[in-house]
């Protein structure tokens, strides 16, 4: 019920996030919402676009401002973002349909932003020594990812993004998700104790089984569960465009959103001014579900890296992971038994890749993967599950995946799956066997016919053909949606152009904003160029090779992980203060030492002076010091550089210089062991202040304790 995405590979697929915003000129919406009301009056007799359904239900709502239900959770300041909600049938195709409210945010271009009084640098969202900005009038519409992505995410990630220099942009929160309408929002949390699986056809089936409880819950309260699929997202798009009173608008869609964009442009042809979609999923999902595919050409590319570098932890890693795929799952003690009431569960071998697999996402995680695997790797093949044991509270939420689960069920993304199963069995079959089984991904789809939420009529989800200027853009190292998919869905774009970034990974107008910013700008100013003669050079050169970099592997985060959530702080607090203490009198050391030398400077001939040979031993001490300290600060910079390049990578340990800090501290012990055994033989035979002696007692000991601490801790250096 935490990792089973792991094992439900399906599910894992297409439930990815991939970040993106819409965008609409909310500055007409407020000066004159009558005018957006007529606009969308007049215009209800228009067609609902060329589907296989009759639209009966089209009405618009005008839109309605309220707090943003995030404020607080994202860092804007007043007037960059707003919210509203607008009503819409539920059905379309059902006359009686009941309406829903959907949430949406505009995020106003800096250009628009009148500056902060008294800051004479700001000139209508200039960077300093640029030329001031230009508001552009025609907004862009960013179709969000998942499905079921909640628009916070996107709020959050878009502030910063060159895009919003000069062009609002309106996201739209799709139906079926929190304040648009979340109806199964205990999804992962509810009946905990049906969680036991120990396989992947067991975590297929559990998720089966939550999947149908979920959807049959929702219709017995009334939710429609058949108009949640991207047909009827498309319409609420349109519906967004009508009420906000513009004719035509600019969309950008991303993962998911590229699905919806595609849709869209048989939904609302005529309101799309020009089209950016990344991260393909082809409209058609042609072997979109071609997970374990995917999946083992991610890794052959991770490992054809690895050959090419130096990197230790490529050494075996592709024998060792494979291996891994027959290992039965890692039975794990729980930790909470709230959350899992047998008192245990069960982990996937496939852990460690999958791991890896999720951080190819972020090309700027990239270089952290080998030592994530080959961290993961260790904890794996020693069988030893009580390391996990803080994991399962970490999962236990599950999210609400409700509308989520609608999508793919209606659109077919799960019939899908099943469908191409068996010719991942035949060409993958190591991969395949040990993310899927033809008995759990038939078990998923035949979930959503007993709900009622039976594959749509395919007419609506054809290859798509159409004359919008296009930019189609995927990274190559794109894990879950790969460049394939839209080198195949290219040709359809009569006026498109496919742009291929090397190494990048899902989604890289997000994440190259700078680039993103220049290209999708010059784009939508002018759609009716020759695409092919459009500079996106910054794209094309890509992202560059990843990197890989050396850490220093330790099980100390999974270990500290498993003894909090056990309640088990006793060794946590004795390694804290052992660590913390000898950490502060070697800093205090390394004040008092040289502090105490040009004090007696200041004063010879004036005060006796220690024994003999005292001198050498207060340098040891201070060399002794500096170690110790050393040690601990390359640990401190391994730590922030493993957090720059990837949040989780910490679970595995310190990214490099912590190797050096653990012969470091190596170093210090060796040296407070001779500190030791030189101050009391000092003392032995002759005189020594008290305080002196004891100090460089205290020192050494501060020295040695360090590295016991460290090798306890599994930041020893053997």
């Amino acid at each position: 019920m935490f990792i089973r995405l792991a094992a439900a590979a399906a599910v894992l697929f297409s439930s990815a996030v991939a970040q993106d915003v819409d965008a609409l000129e909310q500055g007409e919406q407020q000066s004159d919402l009558s005018a957006a009301a007529a606009l969308a009056a007049s215009t209800l007799e228009e067609a609902a676009a060329s589907t296989s359904l009759p639209y009966f239900n089209d009405d618009v709502s005008e839109p309605i401002n309220v707090v943003c239900p995030f404020k607080g959770e994202v860092g804007y300041e007043p007037g960059e973002v707003t919210c509203g909600f607008i009503e819409v049938p539920e059905n379309r195709s059902d006359p009686d349909s009941r309406t829903i409210r959907l949430l949406f945010a505009k995020m106003h271009a800096k250009a628009g932003l009148e500056p902060e009084e008294g800051d004479e640098s700001a000139d209508k969202g200039a960077d300093e020594d640029e030329e001031p900005l230009t508001e552009r009038p025609d907004p862009i519409a960013y179709l969000t990812g998942g499905p079921g992505a909640p628009v916070t995410y996107y709020v959050n990630r878009f502030l910063d993004h060159d895009l919003l220099k000069t062009r609002d942009i309106y996201i739209l929160q799709q139906r079926g998700i929190e304040e648009s309408g979340a109806f199964c929002p205990f999804y992962g949390t509810i009946r905990p104790e049906l969680s036991t699986a120990t396989n992947t056809l067991e975590s297929e089936l559990e998720q089966a089984g939550r999947l149908r409880a979920c959807l049959e819950a929702a219709k017995a309260r009334g939710v429609d569960i058949s108009a949640y699929n991207t047909v009827e997202n498309a319409h609420d798009v349109r519906a967004l465009r009508r009420a906000l009173g513009f004719e035509t608008w600019n969309v950008w869609g991303i993962s998911y959103g590229s699905h919806l964009g595609q849709m869209l442009t048989q939904v609302d042809p005529e309101g799309i001014r020009a089209l950016v979609i990344d991260a393909i999923v082809p409209n058609d999902l042609n072997d979109l579900m071609r997970f374990s595919k995917w999946l083992a050409e991610d890794f052959e590319k991770l490992f054809a890296r690895c050959d090419e570098t130096n990197n230790p932890h490529c050494d075996g890693l592709q024998g060792r992971f494979e291996a891994a795929l027959d290992l039965p799952w890692l039975r794990v003690e729980a930790a909470d038994e709230e959350v899992s009431p047998s008192g245990e569960f069960y982990l996937p071998p496939t852990l460690p890749g999958f791991l890896a697999f999720s951080m190819m996402y972020e090309q700027d995680k990239h270089p952290a993967m080998p030592a994530v695997m080959d961290g993961l790797l260790d904890a794996v093949e020693a069988g030893d599950g009580s390391v996990f044991a803080g994991v399962g509270n970490v999962f236990a939420g599950g999210g609400d995946q409700g509308m989520s689960s609608a999508v793919r069920c209606n659109d077919g993304y799960n019939q899908a799956a099943a469908d191409v199963l068996p010719l991942d069995l035949e060409e993958y079959p190591a991969v395949a066997k040990a993310v899927s089984s033809l008995e759990g991904t038939r078990a998923l789809a035949q979930a959503c016919i007993d709900a009622g939420a039976a594959p749509r009529d395919r007419a609506d989800y054809q290859f798509i053909e159409t004359d919008i200027p296009t930019l189609i853009v995927n990274g190559t190292w794109d894990p879950i949606t790969p460049a394939p998919l839209a080198e195949y869905i290219a040709p359809g774009f009569s006026r498109g152009r496919l742009i291929l970034v090397p190494y990048a990974g899902h989604g890289p107008t997000r994440s190259m904003s700078e680039c993103s910013g220049e290209v999708l700008t010059n784009f939508y100013d002018d759609p009716d160029q020759d695409l092919n003669a459009l500079d996106a050079s910054c794209f094309e050169e890509g992202v560059g090779a990843p990197e890989f970099v050396a850490y220093k592997t330790t099980n100390l985060p999974l270990k500290a992980s498993s003894l909090w959530a056990k309640d088990e702080r006793k060794p946590l607090i004795l390694a804290g203060v052992s660590a913390g203490l000898s950490a502060i009198i070697l800093a205090l050391s390394l004040v008092i030492i040289p502090l105490g030398f040009f004090a007696r400077l200041g004063s010879l001939g004036k005060s006796s002076q220690l024994a003999n040979g005292d001198g050498a031993t207060r340098l040891l001490a201070l060399v002794t010091a500096i170690a110790g300290t050393l040690g601990l600060g390359l640990f401190g910079v391994g730590g922030a550089g493993a957090l720059e390049i990837a949040e989780e990578s910490l679970i595995v340990g310190l990214a490099s210089p912590a190797m050096y800090g653990s012969w470091s501290l190596t170093v210090a012990a060796l040296l407070g062991a001779v500190l030791l055994v030189r101050t009391i033989l000092v003392r032995i035979g002759q005189p020594v202040r008290m305080g002196t002696f004891l100090g460089f007692l205290m020192i050494g000991g501060s020295a040695i304790a360090l590295f016991v601490t460290a090798m306890c801790w599994g930041l020893g250096p053997f």
